[in-house]
């Protein structure tokens, strides 16, 4: 009977353990949390992911690199209980890194390290509220419409207070490149194929707390609408491609002329050109001759020459090409010439962005010019807030609706008309900054990646500040993500550099 007995325990002891049982009671308690307790479910994943990521911030920053441009896709397979935490947590989970490393470095190891836009950014932010304040504007409205701002400033500091390291700036670059030939290549698909990719990829309404969030149906089906890749509009693919074409064209020109940035250009180049986002067009062009300047190149005169001399024919009447059909398929040319015609400007004049420029941000300077007419004003984030209380202002100011319904589709303009000129100058200052620190980083370095990701971000800086005539990219998730991270690159490496050469300057003096 012992014999018995010690075989049996023996043979338990080397019998694997198993754990199908255990598997499914956690994939059905999962399943029932996330189904019942959504915002529980997530909270208590967003703890996982929230330590993962703050032992591995490097990897947090090269995963919103790579899973933002595709979390349209990702939000339109999850349930609707999961769609809003899923969509929120990361901006959460960014905010909440800030708060615990201002917490340990600033209050108990008193080893932050100041960055160049830590006063300009406060000075923000104090007008923000303060413009908030003296507009009577409540508190949860000035939150609401400033989280859309800010909420990838964490990127920044996460990356500024990282170690340098080259290896995360070349992942970075190649990921922005990659996913934009991958974003170009569906956009493409789209295009050719019809109905079956441009439904698979349309967005679905937000929809938070039962209530609308942002326009019902983004893609309406006109031509320039329709073609998006995975991203939500067809601008913010132009956008996001015009980015990505910088780090191409930067790779190219300061790493050997290698043929893999040629053939990775010409499906950005055709994605940007189906997207029909003329702004688009208009910055990847100042963007590059921006560049081919900053490096003196040889053809740099005659990039210019060729379509400035085009675009004085146009105007002059000496080329008349057919503008009649700018929404027809496949129009790219039409639509681009459209923008020098007398019928485009006087369009957007009346009831368009130029209105906004000519009409409301004049009313707006002459009322109040410092701190503006408050945060949410002419701007319609949500189809939750009634029009009629954002554009309640429009009156006093004698502004029709024309001027001010594309406020939010000019980003100086909505700065200007939210917070003023204080809050305006701040952020120009803050960009303005950095791009001189982006010069900087190319100057001074030897490291071939190193000089790419400066010619690039110049490239970049000049596109956003095209960009925002027409659009207010710096709020777009996106676009947002990809601006902070850059400069935050930026003032790390400029940091890095600029403290080499003081030690270097100073070995010298010893000598």
């Amino acid at each position: 009977m012992t014999r018995y007995l010690t075989e049996h325990t023996l043979s338990l002891k080397h019998r694997p353990f198993d754990l199908r049982p255990l598997a499914i009671g956690l994939v059905a308690i999962t399943a029932l949390a996330a189904n019942f307790a959504p915002w529980l479910f997530m909270a208590a994943l967003g703890t996982v992911l929230f330590y993962y990521f703050w032992m591995n911030q490097q990897k947090l920053v090269l995963f919103l690199i790579i899973y933002t441009p595709f979390e349209e896709l990702v939000l339109k397979w999850l349930p609707d209980s999961l769609y809003a935490p899923t969509r929120y947590m990361w901006e959460s989970m960014l905010f909440a890194i800030m708060g615990l490393m201002l917490v340990e470095r600033m209050l108990l190891s008193r080893t932050w390290k100041s960055s160049p836009i830590d006063r300009l950014m406060l000075l923000f932010v104090f007008g923000w509220f303060l413009s908030g304040l003296v507009n009577h504007i409540p508190l949860t409205t000035s939150l609401i419409h400033i989280k859309n701002l800010v909420r990838y400033v964490p990127l920044f500091y996460i990356i500024y207070n990282l170690k340098p390291d080259r290896a995360l700036l070349r992942r970075i670059v190649t990921a922005v490149i990659a996913i934009g030939v991958l974003q170009s290549l569906v956009c493409i698909g789209q295009a050719l194929e019809g109905n079956i990719l441009i439904e698979m990829f349309r967005p679905r309404d937000i929809v938070v707390g039962g209530q609308l969030i942002g326009e019902p149906g983004l893609q309406h089906g006109s031509y320039h609408t329709k073609f998006t890749g995975m991203l939500p509009r067809s601008g913010d693919l132009g956008n996001y491609l015009a980015f990505a074409g910088c780090f191409v064209v930067s790779a190219y020109l300061l790493t050997g002329k290698k043929r893999r940035y040629l053939a990775a250009l010409v499906p950005i180049l055709t994605g940007l050109a189906l997207s029909s986002s003329r702004i688009s067009w208009v910055s990847a062009f100042f963007g590059a001759a921006v560049m081919l300047f900053t490096l003196r190149h040889r053809w740099r005169w005659l990039y210019i020459a060729v379509p400035g001399i085009t675009a004085l024919l146009i105007i002059a009447g000496v080329l008349t090409p057919a503008t009649d059909s700018v929404n027809q398929d496949f129009n790219m040319a039409g639509r681009f010439f459209h923008l020098f015609t007398s019928d485009y400007i006087e369009a957007i004049s009346a009831t368009g962005r130029l209105c906004v420029l000519l009409y409301t941000v004049p009313a707006v300077l002459s009322a109040t010019p410092l701190l503006g007419m408050g945060p949410g004003t002419f701007v319609h984030i949500s189809m939750s807030i009634p029009a009629s209380e954002v554009y309640a202002k429009a009156d006093a100011l004698g502004l029709q609706e024309g001027a001010v319904r594309w406020v939010h589709d000019v980003g100086y303009a909505a700065l200007l008309i939210q917070g003023g000129l204080l809050c305006l100058i701040a952020l120009l200052w803050i960009f303005g900054r950095l791009y001189r620190r982006a010069r900087n980083v190319l100057r001074h370095s030897e490291d071939p990646w190193l000089r790419t990701f400066g010619l690039a971000s110049l490239g970049l800086l000049a596109m956003m500040a095209i960009q925002n005539l027409a659009c207010f990219n710096i709020t777009y998730r996106n676009q947002s993500v990809i601006i902070w991270t850059v400069c935050g690159l930026i003032a790390l490496w400029s940091s890095v550099l600029q403290g080499r050469n003081e030690r270097d300057e100073h070995d010298r003096h010893e000598i």
